[in-house]
This record gives structure tokens, sequence and C-alpha cells, in this order.
């Protein structure tokens, strides 16, 4: 029974589920990058388990330090994001060119922002193909039920 294995601390055993709401406000291309990033953790997810550690009786999942089974890409990854994010939107960016960059027209802003959606998806794509296909799956604490644990992780 599940409820006695999170009395006994294994709060990582909960079932969970989620919920995703939009807001009628977000753009078509908002919405269309947040239903792909969907599609592709449900394809690719998989792979990058390895690069974080799970703890079972607090159910938090955290990236490794120094995964060397990626010689440093996810650092190298999140930080090409931040790069990325400042190309698209014009570089660095001056005080005396912020009222420039306001008054951009709305087609524009939302062409940069497909870039920006398409780019941050072919990078997690690249980055996916480095990795291992089917990771091989964690051992599970033995006093834990293999029936109750319903992802492998």
């Amino acid at each position: 029974m599940p409820l006695n294995w999170t009395l006994q601390g294994y709060n990582g055993l909960k079932p969970g589920w989620t919920r995703i709401n939009f807001a009628y406000y977000i753009s078509d291309e908002e919405f269309e990058f947040i239903l792909a990033a969907m599609e592709f953790i449900a394809l690719h997810g998989q792979r990058f388990l390895p690069l974080y550690r799970f703890n079972w009786m607090i159910g938090d999942w955290t990236l490794r330090q120094g995964t060397s089974k990626v010689g440093g890409m996810v650092e190298k990854m999140f930080l090409s994001f931040d790069r990325l994010r400042l190309l698209v939107a014009g570089g660095q960016i001056s005080n005396d060119e912020k009222e420039s960059v306001l008054l951009r027209t709305v087609s524009e802003n939302n062409r940069r922002l497909e870039q920006m959606y398409a780019a941050y998806l072919d990078n997690a794509r690249l980055f996916a193909s480095f990795l291992l296909e089917f990771p091989t799956e964690r051992q599970i604490p033995q006093d834990i039920d293999p029936d109750l644990v319903h992802f492998r992780v």
C-alpha cells in the first residue's frame, strides 16, 4: 500500500500528475513551443535521467555535479541558452537601445521568439543525441515493492 511507504518516509513514491494551463493571452508561437517541448520530453526525457540524482525520501531530482558522462555539456548547454537569448534579442542591449527594442513590431518579436524557440529545441535535440537512448535502470531501495514504482528511473 503506497500510504505505508509514504509513512516510512519514501515521499518519492507518491503517485503524481501534472496539470497544465495556458493563459488566454499567450501567443500561438509560445503555445506551439510548449507543446513541442512536452513532446520532446515524452520522446527523449529518459536520456537525461542519468544526469540527475533522485532522492527516494523526498522525491527531488538534482543535477549531478560535474556530470562526467557528457563532459560538462550540461553546463555548456545552459550557458549557450543564455548566450542564444542575447543573440536572438540582438546582442547586448545598451540603455539607449532599450526604447527602440521595446518599440519593435509584434510580428518581428514573434519571428524572433520563433527563432529562439526553434534554437532551444535544436540545442535540446543535439544534446540528447549525445546521450544513451535507453540508459540503465537505477536500483530501487530493497525495502520498496517494485510494483509500487510506476516509472523506473
